[in-house]
């Protein structure tokens, strides 16, 4: 990234040609972007700045692995090759003193064709009383091209798509985030509600549950023996308008046994909650800590929630923002 480009409109093209326009005897000269342009059926004649893309690029799986080092993880890298002749090998990139084993260390890559496969790679974690958990940190993927002595991080490209402005790509390295906790598993079916968009049904899934994306006739037809535990996305009170007829359904089947876990909502003037969110009445509010150096205070860690299945300490706040 070029921070000297901060706050303008657009970012510099990468690929441009310069016209010299001549005036009575005066060059004037400009910088002009090389675009394609192409026509869509639908939207007629479209154009889009001339892209500068690495040769190979790849895309995770998931964004969050999750490892109680009582078990393997599988993680995959979607590998997209955008040259011909590419050969090499491929290795994730991690700290060495946390007690991580990846098999196999590295993926040879034969000579490739332009076009996409998929790498796998296990994660083991290696018993030590060095290691304390719990821990997060990134794992990176490299590509080592035969030849050459320095690895490349892969990158994934990322594009911000409207229709009232120029398509924006932009590439981030091709990562995902590795968490070794403590976590003790006393369910393993769980439902899921989507909210306005989190990545936790997708980190409860690396973690090693089963879970279901529930839908408007699943709902209405719940049972407690369905699943073990209902967990409502992040800001469903907020975004999904179904929740107003959900809520006495998902009451209902606590009441019968079930757990429901409601995560974060909030109160505002653009999607004010318009039912109680709880068994009990009571209000969202719009007061929250914004002091990122605040403490966590556990007012009650004897409570069973904060000791079965899995202890939830002080330390598991620590670097939260």
């Amino acid at each position: 990234s070029d921070f000297k480009q901060t706050g303008q409109p657009d970012s510099d093209p990468t690929l441009f040609a310069e016209a010299v326009v001549s005036i009575n005897g005066v060059l004037i000269k400009r910088k002009l972007p090389i675009i394609y342009k192409w026509v869509d059926p639908v939207k007629g004649e479209l154009i889009r700045r001339v892209e500068v893309v690495p040769s190979l690029r790849g895309f995770p799986s998931q964004k969050v692995a999750v490892s109680n080092g009582k078990s393997d993880i599988t993680v995959d890298l979607n590998i997209e090759y955008l040259q011909d002749s590419l050969e090499g090998e491929i290795f994730l990139k991690f700290p060495d003193n946390k007690g991580i084993q990846v098999l196999p260390e590295r993926i040879s890559i034969p000579k490739k064709r332009k076009g996409k496969e998929i790498v796998s790679f296990t994660i083991r974690m290696k018993p030590s009383r060095e290691v304390k958990m719990p821990f997060t940190f990134p794992i990176e993927a490299y590509f080592s091209k035969k030849g050459k002595n320095v690895p490349e991080l892969i990158l994934q490209t990322k594009r911000i798509e409207h229709d009232h402005i120029p398509t924006q790509t932009y590439h981030e390295p091709c990562a995902f985030n590795f968490t070794y906790t403590d976590l003790e598993k006393s369910v393993s079916k769980i439902g899921y509600i989507e909210g306005a968009g989190d990545d936790v049904a997708e980190a409860l899934q690396s973690a090693g549950y089963s879970v279901e994306i529930l839908d408007d006739a699943k709902i209405r037809n719940l049972q407690p023996s369905d699943f073990q535990a209902v967990v409502v996305g992040i800001r469903a009170l907020n975004s999904v308008e179904q929740m107003a007829e959900w809520m006495p359904i998902l009451l209902e089947y606590t009441k019968n046994g079930g757990t429901l876990i409601m995560q974060y909502n909030t109160k505002n003037w653009i999607s004010d909650v318009k039912v109680n969110p709880g068994p009990f009445p009571f209000e969202i509010s719009r007061n929250r800590e914004t002091n990122e150096k605040s403490a966590v205070k556990n007012l009650k860690p004897e409570h069973p929630l904060f000791n079965y299945t899995t202890k939830i300490t002080n330390s598991y706040f620590e670097g939260w923002v």
